[in-house]
């Protein structure tokens, strides 16, 4: 036991990582990377408030009894290609240092799905954010906020021993009970000079959500040396009376000669709003004929929390035209069939055929990749075999896809015919028409 006010323990659940994978996780294919363009998690841009809610410098010196809360607000850059199973790297200031091994699950601030997990391990001064695939999809404007309960790195060895009563607490039993943990214990230690003490009256309030286990009262007898360390001697001692009604918890002892850690256990019965749980010990004791009294508060926070949200980009949706022309004349072209498909070879659309301006246009279709296949080429025409392909982008919504196709020479099995007629840029012989291109509706 330190003579400090308060120490802050915390502690996190480890949840079932089967469960995690299949709810909070979609993992693809494509192997993990650390995230770039992505601001706020380093050292620099984390904030450290004591439990008071006061800034502390990142270069001052945190003792490692006390807690301090340090926060982040992230954001990623919406050119970032990001993928399920990405990470981040979480920096503390050199001046605090996790006390517990974290582990939780990052929320959408508006939907609350989880889009992510965050981990860290007891004495680490790094973490790691790993994201699912939410943020793949919300993929503009994302940003979020982590916050990591810490404690400071200074070992304070300069500590007075003449202190009436101190407390702390810390979860001691992290297994999950109703989404919370199970057990607390405090530690509340009286008489550190180790003074001739009568009349010893401890009262302790227990905050809300808990109750004390009864029995789970040990009280020992010892010194504290100078660090403020506990040394017990091997004895006990028993109170008088323990009582214990809503919370209130009273124990007293008649003669006290040494110093005296006691420890308890309370039962975590619901979670707070805040994630903290609280104790308050008063103490009153006749020392030398004169009645002393001291209070001190205490709180265990569990783990920490993040949050991150992103905008869904609008779906890109797109039409593509298709000409249909001569190849040696240019002359449009009607009554030529085609078929459209994906990249990946799945049929969007069969039977596409170009009306008598030589065109045809398909509408609403996705962002992605696609191509053309003539089926059927029109009468005295030879059919092309081959792939026309073209794209739906954010910059390209519009593609534009010339097909030509030349003449039949002899008659063969496709339908073609014996044609003699030539055609003659710039003029108007044999059906042949140059000038704009209208498009057509078909598939729209």
């Amino acid at each position: 036991m330190k003579k400090k006010r308060q120490l802050i323990s915390t502690k996190i659940l480890y949840l079932c990582m089967g469960l995690i994978m299949l709810m909070g996780f979609k993992m693809g294919t494509v192997s993990a990377a650390t995230v770039g363009n992505m601001t706020g998690l380093d050292a620099n841009s984390a904030v450290i408030t004591d439990t008071n809610d006061n800034v502390m410098s990142h270069t001052a010196t945190l003792s490692k009894w006390e807690a301090f809360k340090v926060t982040y607000q992230w954001q990623m850059a919406d050119n970032v290609d990001l993928h399920a199973g990405d990470t981040s790297t979480v920096t503390l200031p050199n001046n605090v240092v996790t006390s517990e091994n974290y582990q939780f699950d990052l929320y959408d601030i508006q939907s609350h799905a989880v889009i992510g997990q965050f981990k860290i391990a007891a004495g680490s001064q790094t973490g790691t954010m790993t994201f699912n695939d939410y943020l793949v999809t919300h993929n503009l404007n994302r940003h979020g906020a982590l916050t990591l309960m810490t404690v400071g790195k200074d070992d304070d060895k300069n500590i007075m021993n003449d202190w009436l009563l101190n407390k702390i607490g810390w979860i001691s039993d992290d297994t999950l009970v109703n989404d919370h943990p199970n057990l607390i214990t405090w530690n509340v230690a009286f008489n550190a000079a180790s003074k001739t003490m009568d009349k010893v009256v401890i009262n302790d309030t227990l905050g809300a959500n808990q109750k004390y286990v009864a029995g789970s009262l040990v009280a020992k007898t010892g010194q504290f040396d100078a660090n403020g360390d506990f040394i017990a001697d091997g004895g006990t001692v028993t109170p008088t009376t323990i009582s214990e009604v809503n919370g209130q918890l009273v124990f007293t002892f008649d003669h006290i000669e040494k110093a005296v850690n006691v420890t308890y256990q309370s039962q975590i019965t619901g979670l707070n709003a805040d994630q903290k749980w609280t104790n308050k010990a008063d103490i009153s004791a006749d020392i030398n004929g004169s009645n002393q009294t001291a209070s001190v508060e205490a709180e265990v926070a569990w783990g920490g929390s993040g949050n991150g949200t992103g905008d869904q980009k609008p779906a890109i949706k797109g039409q593509v035209t298709l000409i249909k022309k001569d190849a040696d004349c240019g002359q449009l072209l009607a009554g030529a069939v085609f078929s459209l498909y994906r990249s990946n070879g799945q049929l969007v659309q069969a039977n596409l055929t170009t009306n008598r301006n030589g065109v045809v246009t398909v509408c609403d279709l996705d962002a992605g990749d696609y191509y053309f296949v003539e089926t059927k080429a029109p009468t005295g025409y030879t059919l092309n075999r081959n792939h026309f392909n073209f794209s739906i982008t954010a910059d390209q919504q519009t593609p534009t896809v010339t097909v030509t196709d030349k003449k039949c020479d002899t008659d063969d099995h496709h339908g073609c015919h014996h044609h003699h007629d030539d055609c003659h840029h710039g003029e108007h012989h044999n059906g042949c028409h140059h000038g704009s291109h209208h498009g057509g509706h078909h598939g729209c």
